[in-house]
């Protein structure tokens, strides 16, 4: 049985390649860094910080709310 064989890796041969990626790896990470610090919510941190903030009867009935985004606070 013959091995199997895989192709050799792909090499960037071109130095404008190599630039391109460099300038966008750098210009996603200065992105993500100036705003690592900000406070932000996900979806689930919000829809707990929603239900968190109902009256204790009302939260009862939340694990059974089949439409998580139509939280009231009647």
């Amino acid at each position: 049985m013959a091995p199997f064989l895989r192709p050799a890796p792909r090499v960037i041969s071109r130095p404008i390649e190599a630039l391109s990626f460099a300038l966008v790896f750098t210009a996603a990470l200065i992105l993500r860094l100036a705003t690592l610090g900000d406070d932000s919510l996900w979806i689930d941190e919000g829809y707990t910080l929603a239900a968190a903030d109902l009256p204790l009867s009302t939260l009862w009935t939340v694990p059974f709310d089949t439409h998580p985004s139509c939280i009231s606070r009647s």
